[in-house]
């Protein structure tokens, strides 16, 4: 059995960042980094509403794994007696807080958008958690049935 090597594998977080001896390449290295995160961020969250599952479970006892990735259905919601306003920010936050790691103190805010539940806005804010620091995000996202 032969060993693989590890040149050259890195893991995300020390490939979006690297050191640097100037001050000036600094600043546009931790922009570049943060932006880099935050559009990994948001694929993530895009991936994450884009997957639906049946069960309610954890949105009743606040327990996830693996098994429950994605929303519930806004039908499962209704069926259950949550409302869209009242249940499926509590979805979004626990599926991001079970998910979304890097991701912390979210907050849902969701808006129907015209006069039925056929696309849904939502606002996700929170901290993006860093090396030292967390910046504050917010990422406008639809949801569609």
């Amino acid at each position: 059995m032969t060993r693989q090597s590890n040149v050259g594998k890195k893991l995300l977080f020390e490939r979006l960042t690297r050191v640097s001896k100037n001050e000036a390449s600094d600043t546009l290295n931790y922009a570049q980094n943060l932006e880099a995160l935050r559009e990994s961020v948001l694929h993530e969250l895009e991936r994450l509403f884009n997957t639906r599952r049946n069960s309610l479970t954890s949105l009743l006892n606040g327990e996830r794994t693996i098994l429950e990735y994605g929303l519930a259905s806004v039908e499962t919601l209704l069926w259950q007696g949550f409302s869209v306003k009242d249940g499926l920010p509590v979805e979004i936050e626990q599926a991001i807080d079970a998910f979304e790691p890097r991701l912390k103190q979210v907050k849902a805010l969701v808006t129907p958008i015209g006069s039925g539940i056929e696309e849904i806005q939502v606002i996700i804010s929170g901290h993006l958690q860093l090396e030292h620091h967390s910046e504050p995000v917010r990422f406008p996202l639809k949801l569609t049935r």
